[in-house]
């Protein structure tokens, strides 16, 4: 998956994760994207690099 597909799909609300659900990349309040570790609430930047654009999930809000 490419970078700019996982950030515009993270613009447009859908919920996106790396290597499993508790994972989440975010926007933060500062425009930054970065991976938040639920379990423990840790963050890391998200980076273009081909280690974090493989295993992406992205899943879509269902439209009403």
């Amino acid at each position: 998956m490419k970078y700019k597909d996982i950030i515009s799909a993270i613009n447009r609300g859908a919920s996106v994760y790396w290597s499993n659900h508790n994972y989440k990349i975010i926007k933060d309040n500062i425009g930054q994207y970065l991976i938040h570790s639920q379990c423990n609430d840790h963050y890391i930047r998200f980076t273009d690099s081909e280690y974090y654009l493989k295993d992406i999930y992205i899943f879509e809000k269902e439209k009403k």
